[in-house]
């Protein structure tokens, strides 16, 4: 798998944070010691501590709400996903997960206010419209107020099923971070779930294996 977006910018935290520790190492040599004395010393050591700090804050964030995201939904894969109501878009009546059992269904949870949410749209609606045929159904779901979806919907009409849910879920309670993408078995068992935006040759990938259409 290609390493995403995410990937390189967790590098670059990791990156930045040993250049703090190499510049500091490299100004302590230069001035024959390494505990500060001066005020200037002081100065520099709370810069790079604060860099230092900022990145484990960073790593933390991002190991909270993306390296494992589903282990704070259910206790692992191969479980049943809790059962999710909304409300159609497309015709106002409520709907469940439930009712697409016997489907391949990516639940893609977003928000019109999430860039990334916004730029994945596109490949999401290019899987439903290549993969409908093989029983795959998409299901992009918001807590939003319905009438900021149906605004939105209106100006992009994406292939993809599109619903407003409220009430309490575990995902939502959870898993915080916009886009998230759960897939569910056509027995409604969980597959796999990802955090952050992914692109169209991503989701083929992640669909393809399951729907026995792989090469």
């Amino acid at each position: 798998m290609t390493p995403s977006l995410l990937f390189w910018f967790r590098i670059g935290v990791y990156l930045l944070m040993a250049y703090t520790l190499y510049t500091y190492y490299r100004a302590a040599r230069k001035r024959g010691y390494v505990a500060p004395k001066t005020g200037r010393d002081y100065k520099d050591l709370s810069g790079d501590l604060l860099t230092l700090a900022g990145g484990v804050f960073i790593l933390w964030i991002l190991h909270n709400n993306y390296q494992k995201p589903m282990e704070k939904v259910l206790s692992g894969k191969n479980e049943s996903f809790p059962e999710l109501v909304f409300t159609n878009m497309a015709n106002g009546k409520p709907a469940a997960l439930s009712d697409y059992r016997g489907k391949l269904v990516l639940v893609n949870l977003w928000a019109t206010w999430c860039p990334p949410c916004r730029a994945e749209m596109p490949s999401l609606s290019d899987l439903q419209k290549d993969y409908a045929t093989k029983g795959l159904v998409i299901l992009a779901l918001s807590d939003e107020d319905p009438a900021t979806i149906q605004s939105f919907m209106q100006e992009h009409p994406y292939t993809f099923t599109t619903g407003a849910y409220t009430g309490s879920h575990p995902i939502v309670q959870d898993v915080n971070t916009r886009p998230a993408s759960v897939l569910i078995d056509r027995e409604g068992k969980v597959i796999d779930m990802v955090v952050g935006a992914r692109g169209y040759s991503f989701f083929k990938g992640w669909v393809e294996d399951h729907l026995g259409t792989g090469k």
